[in-house]
């Protein structure tokens, strides 16, 4: 039977009937949709100087992400270009698929302060005509689901060079219950579209709070005091290298690499430790090796800090207690900490454009972008007494837990999301 494992009933509870298996080309037929279409092909399509700030949203592939069309990012043409086009003109509720380049991305046109919109090539349109047949909510989650996305990007032969044209897409299957549990399945999930959407604005929101709050503390528009309300000290202005003594790992050849023993992290090692602050490690060197180095050399300890200095430069990880690991000498700065600053507090500084733009500006003399311990020492900070950095770290990391606590949570119900449609769709 063409039904999916998870079900709903009617009111009267009992089952709805089987679903129908249709192709593309039998739904235009039987006049539940309009035949898709995309945009103008060939001279008719507009060019880059065609653009204007204000006009028709001109929709491509890369508009269509999350579920969403991005109506006031996309680049304009003018209404007078646009009704001279012969096609792509799509209107609010249509169900749009991106099926060249960037293939399978899904949305459904939202409300429009314009009469209509317009598509590249790159992008259909599905629209109903028969809505006591079809739903737009039901049809976009379909879409959106597994079995569809994977026949899709079977279809249209995947990576870069992904294509299925509009007679292709004619012979795509779609599985449709009756309009009663479409409503159902469609209501049920628009239900967690909202909640995901609540929170992806909420952690946009944190996000921009903590950018303006950065802004603010660090311009020092906005002052902490002590614990009996009274000014800390003036900042001043220091070069990293006076408050930490930067230096390197001891290299540690490719051919001493192991499959066990002590973690030894590259440069994509710490990126990925700066940004959720654990990782899935790959490589590691002999623990023999790590206690040789350790009595020698030292390691990194509590407080410490790791900059990258290639690829993805300039990401900052704090070193956290009891950590046994070694790195990759020259891809990596390791700052060692003294009692006079705060290391959270430097984490944040990193993040903010006060050190960034330094450190892109020294990349940018270089051919291949670098961060060195050179450039390190000489980077340029706004420095606090320890406790008002304190203040400012505490203030600042909480808001990241917040931030960290929101995209957990929108993680775990994009999941859910995820499996209900393995469940709910043939």
């Amino acid at each position: 039977m063409n039904v999916p494992r998870l079900r709903f009933k009617d009111v009267n509870g009992r089952e709805f009937p089987e679903w129908e298996k249709k192709t593309i080309e039998e739904l235009v037929n039987s006049k539940i949709i309009l035949k898709p279409l995309d945009g103008n092909h060939g001279e008719l399509h507009p060019k880059s100087s065609d653009y204007v700030d204000m006009g028709i949203p001109f929709i491509m592939a890369n508009d269509i992400r999350n579920n969403v069309v991005d109506i006031e990012g996309a680049k304009k043409i003018s209404k007078t270009q646009a009704d001279e086009l012969q096609k792509g003109f799509s209107l609010e509720g249509d169900v749009l698929l991106t099926h060249k380049g960037s293939v399978g991305f899904v949305a459904i046109v939202p409300k429009l302060s314009s009469d209509y919109i317009m598509l590249t090539p790159q992008v259909t349109y599905y629209r109903i005509v028969n809505k006591q047949k079809l739903s737009n909510k039901f049809l976009v989650n379909y879409f959106i689901s597994p079995g569809f996305q994977k026949e899709f990007l079977l279809l249209s032969g995947g990576g870069t060079r992904a294509y299925l044209g509009i007679t292709e897409q004619r012979n795509l299957k779609v599985h449709i219950p009756c309009i009663s549990e479409q409503t159902k399945i469609a209501n049920f999930l628009t239900a967690i579209d909202e909640k995901i959407t609540q929170l992806t604005q909420k952690h946009d929101l944190l996000k921009q709070y903590k950018k303006g709050a950065m802004q603010q503390i660090f311009s020092q528009k906005l002052r902490f005091k002590d614990d009996d309300g009274r000014e800390f000290s003036e900042w001043e202005e220091k070069e990293l290298g006076d408050v930490y003594d930067i230096t390197s790992s001891k290299r540690v050849f490719q051919n001493e690499w192991t499959k066990t023993g002590v973690p030894f992290y590259r440069a994509r090692e710490v990126v990925k430790l700066s940004e959720k602050g654990y990782v899935q490690n790959e490589l590691f060197i002999s623990t023999d090796m790590y206690h040789e180095y350790k009595s020698k050399y030292g390691v990194p300890k509590k407080d410490d800090l790791l900059v990258t200095g290639v690829g993805t430069i300039g990401k900052l990880y704090v070193v956290k207690e009891e950590e046994e690991f070694y790195f990759k000498d020259g891809n990596i700065i390791w700052l060692k900490t003294f009692n006079i600053a705060n290391s959270q507090f430097i984490k944040q500084l990193f993040q903010s454009r006060i050190v960034q733009k330094q450190i892109e500006d020294n990349a940018s003399i270089t051919t291949v972008g670098t961060y060195t311990i050179d450039s390190a020492k000489k980077t340029s900070i706004p420095f606090p007494a320890l406790k008002e950095q304190t203040k400012i770290a505490n203030f600042l990391t909480a808001i990241d837990d917040k931030i960290t606590h929101t995209q957990t949570q929108l993680d775990a119900v994009k999941q859910y999301k995820k499996g209900l449609l393995q469940q709910l769709f043939v």
